[in-house]
């Protein structure tokens, strides 16, 4: 799915017509500019709704001698964009200063996601959740969209939430799958 596809649907949802390449390039219309404004934030809303099997990993950590006050040990993290889903063992506190991570127990692994890699050419992210995407993109810019119709936002927001437990449920159904396949 490209971004195209993606703002097509999110204008599909206002019964809009498609726009072109170019006249996304451009941001050409009041339509295309807002949704501009929201992409951003509903790609964000929808990675944050769920944790996301095909958007997580296990992060790799180095330990490194430097503290902080109050805490035992210090891991780095690797460069780029990481947000911290989970550290293990769960009971450790932890806190994450850019890219390290100070504990106050000892930390086995972290599982997170490399946000710099969620763009609609990453092979590993099901179309599905692009097309979440579109639909969170549709739903933060209901408002202005459609100039504060009650029953198009109410209309808009079903839309987005019966999707987003569609997608929950089929991933909680293929994580199961897979757990079940690599035993």
């Amino acid at each position: 799915m490209t971004v195209l596809d993606i703002y097509n649907l999110a204008l599909s949802v206002f019964k809009e017509p498609p726009v072109t390449e170019v006249e996304l390039k451009s941001k050409s219309g009041h339509s295309i500019e807002v949704l501009s404004l929201f992409y951003q934030p509903a790609l964000l809303k929808a990675r944050d709704e769920y944790s996301w099997s095909w958007l997580e990993e296990i992060i790799e950590l180095s330990t490194i001698p430097h503290f902080l006050l109050g805490y035992d040990h210090c891991y780095e993290l690797p460069q780029g964009q990481i947000k911290i889903t989970e550290v293990l063992p769960r009971e450790v506190e932890y806190r994450k200063i850019g890219n390290r991570i100070y504990s106050k127990g000892l930390i086995d692994s972290v599982i997170g996601i490399r946000t710099e890699t969620i763009t609609p050419d990453n092979p590993n992210i099901p179309d599905e959740f692009w097309i979440l995407v579109a639909y969170a993109m549709a739903f933060l810019a209901s408002e202005s969209m459609s100039n504060n119709d009650q029953a198009m936002i109410q209309i808009v927001s079903s839309k987005y939430n019966m999707y987003l437990e569609q997608m929950k449920l089929m991933d909680a159904t293929t994580g199961i799958r897979q757990i079940c396949q690599t035993e």
